[in-house]
């Protein structure tokens, strides 16, 4: 039996790693329903649409929401009755953080802070919080490292809030990190099955080209 057997799985954000060969998987493998929320009204509608041709009948299977993510009451209704959550964190571009650095960086802590306790509120059995190494691929040499450094961030707030929980919570936190030359059809099915399947909470868990290491919370370090 797959982990996803009539598992319903909520997907925030991650407009541009979310494709077909994971969903299909996931469906396929007999999850009831995956839920997607996204912020942009058109990047979701593209992403119904490839979808709805890729997947045929199975997408009934699916749900879109359009919302802010930092809306707690938006964030709980989505989750409702969702047993996984899948976070895609959208760290600011250098742009915006060089212009507005202190008030971007407020506020994206505080929607990752917000969506774990919207999971946790709503019982969500695991929590995986992705972190996809695209807000440092682009950047030119001279461009500033802030969004490295609020990816790291993101991964501290994550962990501590495992920490806080403890092993025995009702919820399971943890972070993956994708590293290395990864292929896209392949590289997020691969780690986001081993952390719903294997993590525990507080885990970081790290996909390089040579396969996933699996980090402890008491062995956690921030890294740039």
């Amino acid at each position: 039996m797959s982990i996803y057997t009539d598992k319903m799985l909520l997907v925030i954000g991650g407009e541009e790693i979310v494709n077909a060969f994971f969903v299909e998987k996931i469906l396929n493998e007999g999850a009831r329903e995956v839920r997607i929320l996204g912020e942009s009204e058109t990047e979701l509608q593209s992403l119904r649409e490839s979808l709805n041709v890729e997947l045929g009948t199975l997408n009934q299977k699916l749900r879109f929401y359009v919302g802010d993510r930092s809306d707690n009451a938006y964030l709980e209704e989505a989750m409702a009755g969702v047993d996984y959550v899948l976070y895609f964190p959208a760290v600011p571009r250098a742009f915006d953080c060089e212009v507005a650095p202190a008030e971007n960086t407020v506020t994206f802590l505080n929607t990752v802070s917000g969506v774990v306790h919207s999971a946790i509120d709503c019982r969500v059995k695991k929590l995986v919080v992705v972190r996809t190494g695209l807000e440092t691929c682009h950047l030119k040499p001279e461009t500033s490292d802030m969004p490295a450094l609020l990816a790291a961030l993101m991964e501290t707030v994550v962990v501590a809030e495992a920490r806080y929980l403890g092993p025995d919570s009702a919820t399971v936190i943890c972070c993956a990190r994708m590293e290395g030359n990864l292929r896209p059809e392949t590289w997020n099915v691969k780690l986001i099955d081993y952390a719903f399947e294997n993590a525990v909470n507080g885990d970081l868990l790290i996909q390089g080209n040579d396969g996933i290491e699996r980090k402890p919370c008491e062995n956690f370090e921030m890294r740039l």
